[in-house]
Protein backbone atom coordinates (compact mmCIF):
# COMPACT_ATOMS: atom_id res chain seq x y z
CA UNK A 1 0.00 0.00 0.00
CA UNK A 2 0.95 3.60 -0.70
CA UNK A 3 -0.14 6.73 0.83
CA UNK A 4 0.42 10.11 -0.52
CA UNK A 5 -0.98 13.44 1.08
CA UNK A 6 -0.72 17.24 0.33
CA UNK A 7 -2.60 20.22 1.09
CA UNK A 8 -5.25 17.94 3.31
CA UNK A 9 -6.21 15.71 0.49
CA UNK A 10 -4.49 11.37 0.35
CA UNK A 11 -4.09 9.18 -2.07
CA UNK A 12 -3.88 5.97 -1.44
CA UNK A 13 -3.22 2.95 -3.72
CA UNK A 14 -3.92 -0.73 -2.71
CA UNK A 15 -4.07 -4.15 -4.41
CA UNK A 16 -6.81 -2.82 -6.44
CA UNK A 17 -8.23 0.42 -6.06
CA UNK A 18 -6.74 3.63 -5.86
CA UNK A 19 -8.44 5.74 -3.18
CA UNK A 20 -8.77 9.33 -2.41
CA UNK A 21 -9.83 10.79 0.46
CA UNK A 22 -10.80 14.43 2.13
CA UNK A 23 -11.56 14.90 5.34
CA UNK A 24 -14.69 16.82 5.69
CA UNK A 25 -13.02 19.77 7.38
CA UNK A 26 -10.23 19.91 5.10
CA UNK A 27 -12.61 19.91 2.32
CA UNK A 28 -14.79 22.94 4.40
CA UNK A 29 -11.17 24.59 4.96
CA UNK A 30 -10.88 24.22 1.32
CA UNK A 31 -14.15 26.07 0.07
CA UNK A 32 -13.48 28.76 2.32
CA UNK A 33 -9.74 29.70 1.64
CA UNK A 34 -11.13 28.88 -2.25
CA UNK A 35 -9.90 31.51 -4.32
CA UNK A 36 -13.08 32.21 -5.83
CA UNK A 37 -15.09 32.68 -2.30
CA UNK A 38 -12.82 35.48 -1.18
CA UNK A 39 -14.77 35.73 1.96
CA UNK A 40 -17.87 36.13 0.14
CA UNK A 41 -20.00 33.30 1.30
CA UNK A 42 -19.45 30.83 4.77
CA UNK A 43 -20.85 27.40 5.61
CA UNK A 44 -24.04 27.42 7.67
CA UNK A 45 -23.48 25.59 10.69
CA UNK A 46 -23.38 21.64 11.21
CA UNK A 47 -23.74 21.42 7.04
CA UNK A 48 -20.31 20.19 6.89
CA UNK A 49 -21.30 16.58 5.23
CA UNK A 50 -24.15 18.50 2.96
CA UNK A 51 -21.05 20.16 1.40
CA UNK A 52 -19.58 16.78 1.44
CA UNK A 53 -22.21 14.96 -0.26
CA UNK A 54 -22.51 17.97 -2.79
CA UNK A 55 -18.77 17.79 -3.83
CA UNK A 56 -19.35 13.61 -4.16
CA UNK A 57 -22.05 13.82 -6.46
CA UNK A 58 -21.00 16.65 -8.27
CA UNK A 59 -17.14 15.72 -9.15
CA UNK A 60 -18.98 12.71 -10.83
CA UNK A 61 -22.17 13.96 -12.77
CA UNK A 62 -20.89 17.70 -13.87
CA UNK A 63 -19.18 18.01 -17.09
CA UNK A 64 -16.58 20.37 -18.94
CA UNK A 65 -18.89 22.67 -20.95
CA UNK A 66 -16.31 22.11 -23.87
CA UNK A 67 -15.00 18.58 -23.80
CA UNK A 68 -18.23 16.96 -21.80
CA UNK A 69 -15.75 15.13 -19.12
CA UNK A 70 -16.41 14.92 -15.94
CA UNK A 71 -14.53 16.85 -13.40
CA UNK A 72 -13.05 14.15 -11.84
CA UNK A 73 -12.23 12.09 -15.19
CA UNK A 74 -10.46 15.46 -16.58
CA UNK A 75 -8.20 15.76 -13.55
CA UNK A 76 -6.73 11.89 -14.12
CA UNK A 77 -6.31 12.75 -18.46
CA UNK A 78 -4.28 15.83 -16.71
CA UNK A 79 -2.24 13.47 -14.74
CA UNK A 80 -1.87 10.75 -17.92
CA UNK A 81 -0.87 13.60 -19.94
CA UNK A 82 2.28 14.34 -17.89
CA UNK A 83 3.28 10.62 -18.71
CA UNK A 84 2.32 11.05 -22.54
CA UNK A 85 4.27 14.26 -23.45
CA UNK A 86 6.98 13.24 -20.82
CA UNK A 87 7.07 14.88 -18.04
CA UNK A 88 6.80 12.04 -15.72
CA UNK A 89 9.22 9.05 -16.67
CA UNK A 90 6.43 5.94 -17.18
CA UNK A 91 9.29 3.38 -18.33
CA UNK A 92 8.44 1.27 -15.42
CA UNK A 93 4.97 0.62 -16.30
CA UNK A 94 4.27 1.70 -20.53
CA UNK A 95 5.64 -0.26 -23.30
CA UNK A 96 5.47 2.52 -26.55
CA UNK A 97 3.97 0.85 -29.36
CA UNK A 98 4.81 0.91 -32.48
CA UNK A 99 3.16 3.35 -35.31
CA UNK A 100 2.90 1.90 -38.77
Amino acid sequence: MNKYENLGFTTIVTDDKLKIEIPIDNLVTAFEFSPNNIGEVQLKKDCEKLLADFVAKHILQECDQETGDTYISNAIDQVFDLILEGYENGDGFIIETEQD
